[in-house]
């Protein structure tokens, strides 16, 4: 029976002394430290990253934001194409809904999305990293060819906050002002897209 225990203790990659067993390599050791690291923080790793699709009233694809949450807030990474040429309000809105709405019978495109995400209700359209709305956000401007390629922060929220709202891009720019159009002017929506 102890040449059996010998054996497997030798195969195993243990060596017997002093009446203790003790690992025989130290690379045993440190593949499975490894291992049991990633095993155990695997379930502690979370994506801090969204993509969210954008589609227009046509459900025609408009192309992605990515947004990804670091030490700077959450960055928006904008990639868009089809847009019509010049100034477009961008906005986060309160709901993750882009289905149409009726307002006093009339239709209203991305409706179901609400209005522009304001969870302290300061119902001021003050521009980006103001003391308004949350989800106002930096104009797009798509250039000649119906392409907007860029990148933002917005540094008081969270990705988690985000999550079950829209994206919501408008015909007409943006004045950040509710002067002398609400919600800075903008006009139709024209481009949506959920935050999951």
């Amino acid at each position: 029976m102890e040449n059996l225990v010998e054996s497997y203790i030798q195969k195993a990659g243990f060596v017997k002394n002093k009446n203790y067993l003790f690992l025989r390599k130290e690379r045993f050791l440190m593949k499975l430290y490894i291992l049991l690291s990633m095993v155990l923080l695997s379930g502690c790793i979370k994506e801090n990253k969204a993509t969210v699709p954008l589609y227009s009233v046509a459900d025609e694809n408009m192309g992605i934001v990515t947004l990804q949450e670091n030490d700077n807030g959450v960055e928006f990474l904008v990639d868009l194409y089809n847009i019509p040429k010049g100034s477009h309000g961008f906005h986060i809105h309160e709901f993750g809904k882009c289905e149409s709405s009726f307002i006093e019978g009339k239709e209203i495109a991305f409706g179901g999305a609400g209005s522009h995400y304001d969870p302290d209700e300061t119902k001021k359209h003050l521009g980006p990293n103001k003391n308004g709305h949350k989800g106002d956000l930096p104009i797009l401007i798509a250039d000649s060819n119906g392409e907007v390629k860029t990148r933002f922060y917005k540094n008081e929220i969270t990705l988690n906050e985000l999550k079950g709202k829209s994206l919501i891009l408008h015909k007409g720019g943006d004045n950040y002002a509710d002067t002398p159009l609400p919600l800075g002017g903008g006009g139709e929506r024209i481009g949506c897209g959920v935050i999951k």
